[in-house]
């Protein structure tokens, strides 16, 4: 797979300045500005952010938008559409797929049917409806513009026609696939090298690689287009356009075992992208030299280049552009990994405490850049797991606390464990496909109940993650294990495993936090549990009555300092304003609720309404509670979806983007008076001072336990406390 990013599936494949030339936009002539300064300034901002997203710098290209933008309103607005399909470009760049279509929306209204500029503006919603996996939209858009340009072989007709193909491929129509792009590489072969060719071949080579073949013919034409981008590059001036033809024709021989060569290519490559210094294509380099050096058993060579580019991951602030969509062939998630994987192996070999000490610290840091990169793929936010800021949690664990870093592997399991003044691993031989096929049974068993068949997964599960720690645990006797799970654990309740005789949850408390540098472990300010309950009791938009909720949050009431929200009473606007006049601690929500996994579409059902995670967030991190967060947050009603793993990372993201230090919640949804029950004891336990919220549901649910109605842990073990355990 080619592994550059502006010739792959959501990018523009060449500069929009080019797009609008090709589609014969009218060049500024009587109906134009006169070049007054903010015409000039216009133009320049154009060109610049045309520039920084061929390059792949996003923030940069945003900036320059967002200034011609103003310019173009300032000078009358007689290059909106250019202005216009640039803002949506680079909202596909970067994985806002919605705001592109939007926008690109309102220009195909506002283009007249033979305005050639109206096919770029199909083209590149094309491009979205590709991003979104949704292909026979994006070839009925590809196929519209097709139809209103000239059939010689333009820039522009030719990328569109590449797009084309793709979508075809992407339906499964190889036959259909090869034969557009056997009518179109004639017209790109006739064209002049020069720098707007680029891009169209490493896509044409691209889409060749995508199809399934075996004629030699084929292959040989795909050498023959990247040879051509690689003259092209050697005499641009671009070090960006050099950078990506090298590392294409680097991949294609990587790709046919010519590892030797590629070698020598992606080194060029890189050259050509430290003189431009854009970080996304310097990470991506560093990723394909350390893969190469591996394949060429260079062990050493490849760890030096993953750890350089986890470095540059680290340190840039321009994560926009490193976890940009462009990037979805090969997730940033798998080559941190892949660097993780390495340095753990090439850690069996150290003889010194100290360095093994050293290296497992790395891979630490690592495994939480993983589980931020995972948050950031499902919000699609770049501050939810900005680590550079958030780093408290690292140095305040507490002598009765474990924390563990299931790391699953292709080929076996690690278990990084840290405690206050240690750091260690166990290695366990078990691969990842039958962990992630454990843990997906034993969800579905948990939620369904059926006690004989989810004992056999739990005690699976148990002896991979928790027997493999026993001679730790029996040497520091932790009262606390808190998990930094992935998204597939995550969807599993780890209080339920079990090793014969007794649940996990009889010996330890166990909390899960989406990243130890993402939590500050503090202790609660008060155990007064100043409450502000918020419920949905009556049958609403269609959801059933839950008859329970209003037992549950009027007994709440009833026993701790509290204002009460129920049914009609509770909307966004109540919150607000109820938030608006004070702080609490605790905030109870007692509804139906969704965790899916699009973070879109999840939500907290309000009497009137939905509350998504954004308005959550917005709720919550009003400006006069930055100084003293939700302390808790209980939503005793929700649920993620059922054996999903993303929808999962919707209760660990939470615990982060609404500024709760701790959320407690359920997996799947409970009966009504286990839940009620549960809520009840579990908020007795926390009125006593001595009690950690992990080890508050920790005898909450070893008193559900207890109960003979309540024993199963379908009843007890949903509930999931994320983030601060303390």
């Amino acid at each position: 797979m080619v592994m550059g990013m502006f010739y792959g599936v959501t990018l523009p494949l060449q500069g929009l300045c080019a797009q609008q030339a090709a589609a014969g936009l009218p060049a500024p002539a009587s109906t134009a500005p006169q070049p007054t300064d903010d015409v000039r300034q216009l133009a320049l901002r154009l060109q610049q952010a045309d520039h920084w997203l061929q390059a792949g710098d996003l923030s940069n290209a945003r900036k320059a938008s967002i200034q011609a933008e103003i310019l173009d309103i300032r000078s009358g607005g007689h290059r909106s559409v250019e202005v216009g399909l640039l803002t949506a470009a680079i909202k596909i760049a970067a994985g806002h797929y919605e705001r592109a279509e939007a926008t690109l929306n309102a220009l195909i209204r506002q283009l007249p049917s033979g305005v050639p500029a109206r096919a770029v503006a199909l083209n590149n919603r094309g491009n979205v409806y590709m991003a979104q996996a949704r292909a026979a939209y994006a070839l009925r858009d590809y196929q519209q513009a097709l139809q209103l340009l000239p059939h010689s072989p333009t820039h522009l007709r030719i990328k569109i026609e590449l797009n084309r193909v793709q979508a075809l491929i992407a339906l499964a129509r190889n036959a259909d696939a090869l034969a557009g792009l056997q009518r179109t590489l004639p017209g790109l072969s006739a064209m002049p090298l020069d720098a707007r060719k680029l891009p169209l071949l490493l896509s044409a080579a691209q889409r060749l690689s995508e199809l399934p073949h075996t004629e030699a013919s084929v292959q040989e034409q795909r050498y023959r287009l990247l040879h051509e981008a690689e003259q092209i590059a050697a005499s641009d001036a671009d070090d960006n356009a050099r950078a990506r033809a090298l590392m294409a024709l680097s991949t294609l021989y990587s790709d046919t075992g010519r590892f030797k060569e590629a070698l020598t290519l992606s080194r060029k490559a890189l050259f050509s992208a430290q003189r431009a210094n854009t970080t996304p294509l310097l990470v991506r380099l560093h990723w394909q030299l350390a893969r190469l050096h591996k394949q060429l058993h260079e062990k050493p060579a490849a760890l030096a280049a993953y750890r350089e580019a986890v470095a540059l991951l680290q340190t840039s602030s321009d994560r926009l552009s490193l976890f940009s969509d462009g990037w979805r062939g090969q997730p940033i998630q798998t080559l941190l990994e892949e660097a993780a994987a390495i340095i753990l192996s090439s850690n069996v070999d150290e003889q010194s405490s100290e360095k093994t000490a050293i290296r497992l610290e790395e891979v630490r840091r690592i495994v939480e850049l993983t589980r931020a990169e995972a948050l950031h793929r499902y919000f699609k936010d770049d501050c939810v797991a900005d680590l550079q800021n958030r780093t408290k949690g690292i140095e305040q664990i507490d002598r009765a606390t474990l924390v563990i870093y299931p790391i699953a592997l292709d080929d076996r399991l690690e278990l990084l464990v840290s405690g206050s003044d240690f750091i260690t691993h166990v290695r366990v031989p078990v691969t990842k496909l039958a962990l992630d096929h454990a843990l997906y049974s034993l969800r579905t068993n948990l939620q369904l109940g059926a006690q004989t068949v989810y004992q056999a997964s739990a005690q699976e599960i148990y002896r991979w993650l928790i027997q493999p720690l026993q001679p730790l645990l029996d040497e520091r006797q932790p009262e606390t294990l808190v998990f930094v799970p992935n998204a597939t654990l995550q969807m599993v309740p780890l209080a339920a495993l079990f090793d014969g005789e007794h649940f996990l949850i009889e010996r330890y408390a166990v909390a899960t936090t989406p990243g130890l540098a993402l939590t500050d472990p503090q202790t609660m300010r008060g155990r007064q549990l100043r409450m502000l309950i918020a419920g949905v009791s009556d049958s609403v938009q269609g959801y059933t009555e839950l008859p329970f909720v209003k037992q549950e949050v009027t007994a709440l009431a009833d026993h701790y300092p509290s204002v009460l929200l129920l049914n009609h009473a509770f909307t966004l606007p109540a919150l607000e304003d109820e938030l608006a006049k004070t702080t609490y601690p605790i905030l109870h929500l007692a509804s139906h609720g969704r965790f899916e996994p699009d973070a879109r579409t999840s939500y907290i059902l309000s009497y009137d309404g939905k509350l998504g995670i954004n308005d959550i967030q917005s709720v919550l991190t009003a400006g006069r509670f930055l100084d003293t967060p939700v302390e808790l947050l209980t939503l005793s009603a929700c649920s993620t979806a059922a054996g999903d793993a993303r929808a999962a990372l919707g209760l660990g993201g939470l615990a982060v983007k609404s500024g709760a230090q701790t959320v407690l919640a359920s997996l799947w949804q409970v009966s009504d008076p286990a839940t009620e029950a549960l809520m009840a004891a579990f908020y007795r336990q926390l009125t006593l001072p001595e009690n950690s919220r992990a080890r508050a549901l920790q005898l909450a649910q070893q008193q559900m336990l207890s109960l003979p109605q309540y024993r199963n842990p379908r009843y007890w073990s949903a509930f999931v406390l994320v983030g601060n355990w303390q």
